[in-house]
């Protein structure tokens, strides 16, 4: 949105649809993105509102998912790299990919995607819209465009997914080689309406109770958003890594208890993980203690912490395995615990 008079940003419950806070954003904004790893919303230009043309903006939020301050201009972005050459803003699509640090940008009415480094704003290069997009058909009669043209654009693991301005179509594509998963693109004629500019999308794998989504938001009247179920782990899995990988207590005395050593849990993959437990075995379990804040599900590109403890009861060396239990591959992730009961030099 550009409007001075109306918000620019609404926070909105997914399930609901109710809008839980609403923002105004200086100067208008475009497309836009939520990035975990950052906790920012990416976003685009306003629609020809000069004082943000060409540039990529970064919106901060609290730990709650609160607008917490003015944006940031991340970079600028040469609009002479749209198609048609004509300028065109950043009111269409919008993705970060946080695996390769890239951010994915389209232009409105370009038939390519741009890329650029999310860090450095350097530019890297483009990619072709879906090959099926150019046959797509068009469902709105005496539409604007003469063809189906890529719009909103999301990330969802190794797949780019594309929606089409008036076709009513989602093309799921492999973000490297561009081809078609067929078993991930989908029709959603069905459910909106032929006036419906598919402007925005994002994957979604926590809302839905497990279930994988993508959200469609239209960007003109009725201004619905309406969510599809996708294949298992299709907007990405969660990859569960922890460090350090050991933690030895050296010599502590006896019934007294060792300073807290801490563990970091990050998930580094692009799906949400599920914590189903946290515990501390072997043959002196026992003797060590752990507390947590990791609660039971990590987003992509979130951390938390375990705080671990060391009492000896006896004389002499113990061990144990701190064990996390989630749903990303290799689980459970373990940490070695060891320490020596005895009078520290």
């Amino acid at each position: 949105s550009s409007d001075p008079n109306h918000f620019d940003l609404h926070k909105a419950d997914p399930k609901t649809g109710g809008v839980i806070a609403s923002y105004d954003v200086a100067g208008g904004m475009g497309a836009l993105a939520y990035d975990a790893t950052r906790n920012v919303i990416w976003a685009g230009e306003g629609d020809g509102v000069a004082s943000n043309q060409g540039v990529v903006i970064k919106i901060p939020l609290d730990a709650n998912k609160n607008v917490s301050g003015p944006y940031q201009v991340a970079f600028a972005v040469p609009e002479a790299f749209a198609s048609p050459s004509s300028p065109q803003d950043i009111v269409d699509g919008l993705a970060i990919d946080n695996a390769t640090n890239t951010l994915y940008i389209h232009y409105d009415f370009a038939t390519e995607i741009a890329m650029y480094n999310a860090t450095t704003g350097q530019f890297l290069g483009f990619i072709p819209e879906a090959a099926g997009i150019k046959n797509g058909t068009l469902v709105m009669a005496n539409a604007p465009i003469s063809n189906c043209v890529v719009s909103g654009v999301a990330i969802g693991g190794n797949t780019l997914f594309e929606a089409a301005d008036y076709c009513d179509y989602v093309w799921a594509v492999d973000k490297t080689t561009q081809a078609e998963d067929t078993t991930a693109s989908f029709s959603i004629a069905s459910s909106v309406g032929s006036s419906f500019d598919e402007k925005a999308l994002a994957c979604d794998a926590s809302t839905f109770g497990g279930n994988d989504a993508i959200w469609v938001k239209g960007a003109f009247s009725p201004a619905q958003a309406f969510a599809f179920e996708l294949p298992p782990n299709s907007c990405g899995a969660p990859t569960i890594t922890v460090s350090p990988t050991s933690l030895s207590f050296g010599t502590q005395l006896p019934l007294f208890t060792s300073p807290p050593q801490t563990v970091t849990v990050t998930n580094s993959g692009f799906g949400p993980a599920t914590i189903s437990s946290i515990t501390i075995t072997g043959p002196n379990a026992s003797n060590f203690a752990q507390s947590n804040n990791c609660g039971n599900s990590l987003a992509a590109g979130d951390s938390c912490t375990i705080s671990v403890t060391f009492t000896p009861t006896t004389l002499g060396s113990e061990r144990a395995t701190l064990n996390i239990n989630d749903n990303a591959s290799g689980s459970p992730q373990t940490v070695s615990l060891s320490g020596t009961g005895g009078v520290p030099l």
